[in-house]
């Protein structure tokens, strides 16, 4: 999998168009909320076979900062 089809459903997850993601797309207490992380921790498992903790997800201030988040969990996987 990949990052394209991780932000297609990562914008379902946020309930946006995923022509809307971009790396600049502020996450937020609205948008960002416990249901979307946990939802998005299952995704991250599914996709890539990796697990990010819930606290680190909820640190990420933008889509681009979760997607660095992935990357380099993704690398450390090997």
């Amino acid at each position: 999998m990949g990052k394209e089809t991780f932000m297609e459903d990562l914008a379902a997850v946020l309930e946006v168009e995923p022509v809307e993601l971009h790396d600049g797309f502020e996450l937020n207490r609205d948008n960002w909320n416990s249901l979307a992380i946990v939802t998005a921790i299952v995704l991250l498992d599914e996709q890539f076979g990796i697990a990010i903790e819930g606290d680190k997800l909820r640190e990420c201030p933008s889509v681009g900062a979760l997607w660095n988040l992935i990357e380099n969990a993704v690398k450390a996987k090997g």
